[in-house]
């Protein structure tokens, strides 16, 4: 998984349950002492064991979790990738065009990656 999706987890949790609530949510995932680098990709296995933590911690279902996630991630990524995609795409044409568009998607195209899953969320653009 891209290491932008951790870095975004980690300002979510930092921004809903305060600046330390990061290291806590490490350790209860069994990863303590962990970065994440933006630039970097990390295995899907540490980010499933982030958010079952962090379902655990809030006492909310995972699928909870990563509504509520998606939600604080979309934004910023449109910032960062919406020149990408073009003007004339509403939120289901990004999300049903997403999903078979990306040849080197899944585990061939990187053999460091544990899973296949993928998530897409994306704001209204207009």
């Amino acid at each position: 998984m891209h290491g932008i999706v951790f870095s975004q987890l980690r300002k979510y949790v930092e921004t809903k349950h305060g600046r330390h609530a990061w290291n806590t949510l490490l350790k209860h995932a069994t990863i303590e002492n962990r970065a994440y680098l933006s630039v970097s990709e990390y295995p899907d296995t540490e980010m499933e064991a982030l958010v079952s933590a962090a379902a655990m911690m809030s006492r909310q279902r995972a699928t909870v979790v990563l509504g509520a996630f998606g939600v604080f991630i979309a934004l910023p990524l449109m910032n960062m990738y919406g020149h990408l995609i073009p003007e004339e795409w509403k939120t289901l044409d990004v999300i049903r065009k997403d999903r078979g568009n990306h040849p080197q998607r899944g585990p061939s195209a990187n053999p460091r990656r544990k899973t296949s899953c993928t998530a897409q969320h994306s704001p209204e653009r207009r």
